[in-house]
C-alpha cells in the first residue's frame, strides 16, 4: 500500500486558494441577494479574479498529481470516483436551484476529466508544457462556431459563453494543470527538495487543513454561505 506524502507548502497553496474561492463565491451570493450591486459575470476585474483564483487551484492539482504519482490504481480510482459523485451532486443541486443555468461542466466535471487525461499523460513527460502551452495558446486565442454545439461546449473555443452557473471547459484550464504537473515533475527531480518539506507559520495552519480537505470545502461551503444568508435575511430584513 502506497503511503501519501503530505506538503505542507502545497496543502497551504490549495488551502489559500479555496478560501479565495470562498470570498468570490460569497461575493456572488451577497450579489445575487441583492445585498451588493456587482456584475461578477462581466465585471473585469471580476473576471480576473475568477481566473487568477481558478489557474491557482487548477496548477496546484497538477501539481500534486506529480507528487501522488506513485500511488496504486485503487486510491485514484477512489479519488476519482469521489470527484465523480461531487460533480453529479453539484449538477443536481444546480438544477434545482437554477433549472435554466444548471452546472453541467463545472470545476469538479473538469477535475475528473482532467485528472484521468493527467494520470495518462504523466507518461509522455516531454509533451506536457508543449502541450499544456498549446492548450492555453487554442483557449486565449482560438474561437469556432463549431464548438457551440451542445455536445461539444465541454471542450472549450467556444464564441460565446454558455448560460450556466459553473463553466470551466478542457480548452484552456487542462493547459494550466498539465503545466502544474509539468513543475512538479522538475521540482521532484531536484535533488534538494527542501521547499516541498518547509514547515509552515502556524497562522496558515488553517488554511493547510483547507487545503486536506479541499473537496468536502468545496461541496459544503456554498449550502453553509446560502444559508447563513438566508437567515440572516430571515432575521434582520
Amino acid at each position: 500500500m502506497n503511503k501519501i506524502t503530505r506538503y505542507p507548502i502545497i496543502d497551504t497553496l490549495r488551502g489559500l486558494a479555496i478560501v479565495a474561492m470562498m470570498a468570490y463565491h460569497f461575493s456572488f451570493d451577497l450579489s445575487m441577494q441583492g445585498y451588493i450591486a456587482q456584475d461578477l459575470n462581466h465585471s473585469l476585474p471580476w473576471l480576473i479574479a475568477r481566473s487568477l483564483i481558478l489557474s491557482t487551484f487548477l496548477f496546484v492539482a497538477g501539481f500534486s498529481i506529480a507528487l501522488a504519482q506513485h500511488q496504486s490504481v485503487k486510491k485514484r480510482c477512489l479519488r476519482l470516483m469521489r470527484i465523480a459523485g461531487c460533480a453529479l451532486l453539484v449538477s443536481i443541486g444546480s438544477y434545482f436551484m437554477f433549472p435554466d443555468s444548471w452546472i453541467y461542466f463545472g470545476v469538479l466535471h473538469f477535475m475528473l476529466l482532467a485528472s484521468i487525461l493527467c494520470w495518462f499523460l504523466i507518461r509522455h513527460e516531454k509533451w506536457l508544457l508543449p502541450l499544456g502551452l498549446t492548450t492555453l495558446g487554442l483557449g486565449l486565442f482560438y474561437q469556432s462556431v463549431t464548438f457551440n454545439q451542445p455536445l461539444l461546449q465541454w471542450l472549450g473555443m467556444m464564441t460565446f459563453k454558455p448560460i450556466t452557473e459553473d463553466y470551466v471547459p478542457i480548452v484552456p484550464w487542462l493547459g494550466v494543470m498539465l503545466i502544474g504537473l509539468y513543475i512538479g515533475l522538475m521540482v521532484l527531480r531536484r535533488p534538494n527538495k527542501a521547499l516541498l518539506t518547509t514547515q509552515l507559520p502556524t497562522t496558515l495552519k488553517p488554511a493547510g487543513w483547507l487545503g486536506r480537505h479541499s473537496l468536502v470545502v468545496y461541496i459544503l461551503h456554498q449550502p453553509v454561505l446560502l444559508g447563513f444568508l438566508w437567515a440572516y435575511g430571515a432575521i434582520f430584513r
